[in-house]
Parts: C-alpha cells; sequence; structure tokens
C-alpha cells in the first residue's frame, strides 16, 4: 500500500487496521543517500511481519519522552495538524503541502519522528 498527502485519509484508516501495535522493531535501515527509511516489525501475536518504507525523508530523529525500560510495543501514528508538525516543516524549509509527519513510539519512552513525502506499507503473514 502505497500512501502520501493525496490519499492522507485512506493513510489514517490503514494505520488504524495494522498490527503494528503489538510489534516490536526488528531493523531500521536508513538510506541516507536515497532518502529512504525501513523499519521492520514483528508482530508475534499475529504472526506477521510488518515493513515501513519512508520515502523522500526529510527528517528522521530519536527522541526519549520517557524512563521506561521495558518492553518494545510499538504505536505508529500520523499526524497533520498538530502545531509541532508546522513548526518542523517552516523551521527546516520542507513544503508542508507535500510533507508527511509520522511518530513512531515504544512502550520504552522512545520515539522517532519522521518527515517524508510517501510511505510504502507491507504486511506479510508468516508460516
Amino acid at each position: 500500500m502505497h500512501f502520501n498527502v493525496k490519499n492522507v485519509l485512506q493513510l489514517d484508516e490503514a494505520l488504524h487496521e495494522l498490527p503494528i501495535h503489538d510489534s516490536g522493531i526488528t531493523s531500521i535501515e536508513n538510506e541516507v543517500g536515497n532518502k529512504e527509511l525501513l523499519i521492520h516489525l514483528s508482530n508475534l501475536y499475529e504472526n506477521k511481519k510488518i515493513e515501513l518504507l519512508f520515502g523522500c525523508v526529510d527528517i528522521f530523529k530519536t527522541a526519549i519522552s520517557g524512563d521506561y525500560d521495558q518492553g518494545d510495543d510499538v504505536t505508529l501514528y500520523h499526524e497533520r495538524s498538530k502545531e509541532a508538525f508546522k513548526k518542523i516543516v517552516k523551521d527546516n524549509n520542507i513544503s508542508y503541502d507535500k510533507s508527511l509527519y509520522f511518530v513512531l513510539q515504544l512502550f520504552s519512552g522512545k520515539e522517532y519522528h519522521i518527515v517524508c513525502e510517501s510511505i510504502d506499507v507491507q504486511v506479510i503473514q508468516l508460516n
């Protein structure tokens, strides 16, 4: 599934349906030269692998928002109207009209903030 600002409503619906919540991150591949970020998730409860390929990545940063030291459970959400997103694109001279803003939160308190132009989502059923 491919998403960008043109199909943002479908993106929000798809994120709600994805088995991301009980998943753990298995790897992160940051291809800076290609402006791509690939995050691999594994959901052992549903026996699924999820691949999130962020395209035309302008910002990828890590933040720690808690002091928890357990678990890997992941939540992914997308924001378009949040003031923080508007400030990020303005401060970094990024086009708001083309950009998507994602926050990938881990139960541990770590967050990954991603500003990009597209996301491709693939869910793979494991045997």
